[in-house]
């Protein structure tokens, strides 16, 4: 039996690699990536921007790989000159859109300049940009860069205002507090990884046994994460967005299999194996921040520590609810049907991923 599932999982992976995988995003949550160098009396804007959140500003008109047109750049220019505002000194900079060309098939980078007649002292940031389409799905990754020496700052929909002095890095504890929050957003809004979990759950089990399971998974997807994100580990994201839809469907199925009393594998071990995927994935979704080196190892470690605080609560929410519930018979029949929705919901997502296929409500 075990054998015969496992030349089963190795034909689906085959079949993976044949696939013409399509990038999606993992998450539905959109980062801007948003790069500050100071001058004397001025600031360069590089912010790169997913398409895919551009395209949903009224207004903003995008063919793939064609040059913006001028009434699109004159749209950005009013939209950022209303929406992301820099003061010196407590008096508005003048900004300018110098250039807006598409970085890659997926995001565009917008080039600006922010103008002071004086020279740069106290910095006031306001973003507002995005939030309006986006809300609490959205954040923003500011990276200041002065002389060689770089820090970081999210904005997000609670907070949206930020003040720096040039000539004075932001402390490593405003980095761990920002990626912190970063990570347990990322895993509250991860749709795919939520729905990873709560298969996970949805079984009736001993807490010891639920206890490995969580224990393998933030173990193994720690590991994977580090590795891609000190670049010792690549993998094509388009690979590892299929592929944690497809874990999300196995372990929905492998319910069923335990249900009939027909574990084809330790619990834990098969939850290690995708974790290592479903890190890949969280590493995925900084791919285009550029950590600062000077705070690299605090934004990685605080950002997986926030996955790991968003994960627990979740499970320790989640958990004696259904403790609880599988005491009634009845509970039987919706945990059954729970799991056949997480199964077509990773049975969507795979076939969105691995086929460009648009199913409505499965764009995550």
């Amino acid at each position: 039996m075990r054998n015969g599932w496992r030349r089963w999982l190795i034909v689906v992976l085959a079949l993976l690699l044949l696939l013409p995988v399509h990038q999606t995003s993992a998450h539905p949550l959109t980062i801007v990536s948003t790069k500050v160098s100071l001058q004397e009396t001025s600031l360069t804007v590089e912010m790169l921007v997913e398409a895919a959140l551009l395209a949903r500003v009224d207004g903003i008109r995008l063919q793939q790989n064609e040059p913006l047109s001028p009434e699109t750049k004159s749209k950005l220019e009013r939209m950022i000159r209303q929406s992301f505002k820099i003061s010196n000194e407590d008096r508005p900079m003048q900004v300018r859109l110098v250039a807006a060309d598409w970085q890659n098939h997926a995001h565009v980078e917008l080039k600006l300049v922010y103008s002071s007649n004086q020279k740069l002292g106290k910095l006031s940031f306001v973003d507002d940009l995005f939030f309006d389409v986006a809300g609490k799905q959205h954040q923003n990754v500011l990276t200041l860069s002065e002389n060689g020496t770089k820090s970081t700052f999210v904005f997000s929909e609670s907070v949206r205002e930020l003040t720096v002095h040039a000539g004075t890095a932001l402390s490593w504890w405003v980095a761990a507090q920002e990626f912190f929050q970063l990570g347990v957003e990322h895993i509250w809004f991860g749709f795919d990884h939520l729905a990873f979990l709560l298969a996970l759950l949805l079984v009736r089990d001993h807490w010891r046994e639920m206890l490995k399971v969580v224990t393998s998974f933030t173990i193994a997807h720690s590991i994977t994460l580090f590795l891609a994100m000190m670049n010792i580990l690549a993998v094509p994201s388009k690979w590892v967005e299929a592929l944690i839809a497809l874990s999300i469907l196995f372990v929905a199925l492998e319910n069923v299999w335990l249900a009939q009393g027909k574990p084809w594998v330790k619990r834990w071990v098969l939850t290690f194996y995708f974790g290592l995927i479903h890190g890949l994935g969280f590493a995925g979704s900084l791919a285009d921040i550029q950590l600062p080196k000077n705070h690299l190892l605090t934004a990685l470690f605080s950002f997986n520590i926030g996955i790991e605080v968003g994960q627990v609560v979740l499970v320790a929410l989640v958990w004696p609810l259904l403790t609880y519930a599988w005491r009634y018979k009845p509970f039987v029949l919706v945990a059954r049907g729970l799991t056949v929705v997480i199964a077509l919901c990773g049975l969507a997502w795979f076939v969105e991923r691995a086929f460009a296929w648009d199913i409505p409500m499965f764009d995550l």
